[in-house]
């Protein structure tokens, strides 16, 4: 599920805020018959702040994740640019990040390589 929101608050400036949450499973059997399965839920909370000035912009947003197996992590980033005329954009930006192993990575048969699963991973933050 995935709900979003924008309030205008001038000609340049808005609040984006959202909400999102997600049941992910996985179940199977490996080659030898043993069956694996996993049930994995994830909460996240977002509001951003977007100027869209001339010739400058910028955004300056946080997140709240909750992660059933992991916790909560606390996520933000800001950006800002200007504009040079019609053609040239300059901006820079600092970011945090969360990303979770999902029910295939820690449980079944998991990983962009085919590789067997790991119930040890650690989110990446």
């Amino acid at each position: 599920m995935d709900w979003e929101n924008r309030v205008v608050l001038s000609d340049d400036h808005s609040i984006v805020a959202g909400l999102q949450h997600k049941q992910e499973e996985i179940r199977g059997n490996f080659a030898g018959g043993n069956p694996f399965g996993d049930d994995l839920q994830t909460q996240a909370l977002y509001v951003q702040h977007q100027w869209t000035g001339t010739p400058d912009f910028g955004v300056l947003g946080v997140r709240y994740n909750r992660h059933e197996a992991f916790g909560t992590e606390l996520t933000y980033s800001a950006e800002y640019g200007r504009r040079f005329g019609e053609e040239t954009t300059v901006s820079a930006s600092v970011n945090t990040g969360f990303r979770a192993p999902d029910p295939g990575e820690l449980s079944g048969y998991g990983g962009s390589f085919g590789g067997v699963a790991n119930p040890n991973l650690k989110p990446e933050t």
